[in-house]
């Protein structure tokens, strides 16, 4: 059942890019049903306090003409929002399906309406118990109610609007693949192609058991063997596996999952197969079918898009400054050798894309694809410039050209030459999971001196383990901790030739 990771890498070829066309598309977007939500939520509990304000102009400065202190309406206003952040949140009024809607519909709208009422008594209730509650006008309390009421039912109509008819062209939709012909998936795999799940969309189903083909797969979209799902996952064309393998079979389970885990995609299982997977999965439902989660997406949701931000700012905000000084470096270059200042090698990116890493030119030589050989101490090919470039990693200084393109991050797994990936995909098990993320300029292994030549596969182990103890750990912390450990780990670490 194993298949042999690497020659599914290699198989990809070095020209295995995202078309151009297909980068923005929903695998490979930041924006999810939970962020769709959350900003949801965040846009209500805003226009919940702005209409407070509003109300405030309207009601007592235009009508009344009277003039109140400010700050007393905007603690209200806060508190208001807050509650009827919290007293939404009991009416279920946020599921990605609801949101997703044309029309929000009366039912939902009457929820919505239930929700602002009680977060409005409880502030009544509030001002009473604190003796705050003649301090402010009825008037004012009921248009605030009507103008939130209004101004969230007017941005469900509105804001749902432009989402559905981003749904109908593919966007927020789960691509999902199916892999076995248990009956859970045969039921999913039906419902999916009769559109009964509007979030859903089918990649394909897979199988390897010619006899369970025959007899189940009739009708069904089968799109190959498990070969054909882990090239079909490097190549980004589904964000979710549910394995859904019959019975008789499920001692297929574990040896399954330690394959999948290698592609950067949530990974499910049907409860038929549960009693073989010795963890204790998270469980979801997926059209009433009860699933346990046992893989997720690193760096999802939220977190992306805070690392995205992140990347982005500061390598704009490093590129400023530093223009001065990798000026310098390109003259330098340009007198030190004949060659182009800038070397493009070819490396596996997210999802072992390829994609060509930027490089100040060290060396005499520019060596792509196979030909690459290792630096290794003294090597002849490096010239005197590239030197002092390689040992202080000044040469990896045009990869925030790389970060602002999206293609790299500024921290994590270090892109390796594909030949070098080829290499140790045969003799490291989980080496490939390093792509499960964004390669990085910096990252966990390099602050703890693992860079550098790697002549004994020991030290590619404790990088690769360094580098998978870091997807499985991330947070936007520990990304801002390697970033400020990064330039002292260079002046101490010095095995960079």
């Amino acid at each position: 059942m194993r298949i042999d990771i690497s020659s599914a890498i290699k198989s990809m070829g070095t020209g295995s890019r995202i078309p151009e066309n297909e980068r923005h598309m929903p695998g490979n977007r930041l924006v999810s049903g939970k962020t769709i939500i959350d900003t949801v939520r965040l846009l209500d509990v805003l226009l919940v306090f702005v209409s407070s304000l509003l109300a405030k102009i309207i009601y007592i400065d235009l009508l009344e003409g009277n003039e109140m202190i400010e700050s007393t309406y905007i603690l209200v206003g806060l508190c208001g929002a807050l509650l009827s952040l919290i007293t939404l949140n009991t009416t279920n009024i946020y599921s990605p399906a609801d949101i997703l809607r044309r029309q929000p519909g009366l039912h939902r709208t009457i929820y919505l309406f239930k929700g602002l009422s009680y977060a409005f008594l409880l502030l009544i209730f509030l001002g009473y118990a604190f003796k705050t509650a003649e301090t402010y006008s009825r008037g004012w309390y009921f248009i605030w109610f009507a103008l939130s009421f209004l101004s969230t039912v007017g941005l469900r109509f509105g804001l749902f609007q432009l989402l559905h008819k981003l749904s109908r062209r593919g966007y927020f939709k789960s691509r999902t693949a199916l892999y076995g012909l248990g009956k859970q998936n045969v039921s999913l795999s039906r419902a999916i192609q009769k559109g009964e799940m509007e979030l859903t969309s089918l990649a394909g189903h897979y199988e390897d058991d010619q006899e369970t083909i025959e007899n189940h797969a009739k009708g069904l979209p089968l799109a190959g063997n498990l070969d054909d799902m882990i090239r079909d996952g490097m190549q980004g064309k589904f964000d979710r596996i549910i394995i859904g393998v019959p019975a008789t079979r499920t001692e297929e389970t574990e040896e399954l999952l330690d394959t999948m885990k290698l592609l950067p995609v949530n990974i499910q299982i049907c409860p038929e197969n549960m009693p073989f997977v010795s963890m204790k999965p998270k469980v979801s439902y997926f059209n009433d079918q009860a699933l346990f989660e046992v893989n997720q997406r690193p760096i999802s949701d939220w977190q992306g898009i805070a690392k995205e931000l992140l990347d982005r700012i500061v390598a704009l905000t490093l590129l400023v400054p530093l223009s001065p000084f990798m000026a310098m470096i390109a003259l330098a270059i340009r007198l030190d050798s004949p060659g182009p200042v800038f070397f493009r090698q070819e490396r596996h990116g997210y999802n072992h894309q390829t994609i060509k890493v930027f490089k100040f030119r060290s060396m005499n030589v520019m060596e792509q694809g196979d030909d690459v050989v290792q630096t290794q101490k003294n090597d002849d090919r490096v010239t005197c410039v590239g030197r002092t470039l390689r040992s202080t990693s000044l040469d990896e200084l045009p990869q925030l050209f790389n970060v602002l393109m999206g293609e790299m991050s500024l921290v994590g797994p270090r892109p390796h030459a594909i030949k070098h990936n080829h290499y140790y995909a045969k003799l490291l098990e989980k080496y490939p999971a390093r792509h499960r993320v964004k390669p990085g300029i910096t990252g966990l292994a390099q602050i703890r001196g693992l860079r550098g030549e790697t002549d004994t596969l020991d030290k590619m182990r404790a990088r690769a383990e360094a580098d998978m103890e870091y997807i499985d750990n991330w947070s936007f912390w520990l990304d801002l901790e390697i970033l400020i450990k990064t330039p002292f780990s260079l002046i101490r670490h010095k095995n960079a030739y």
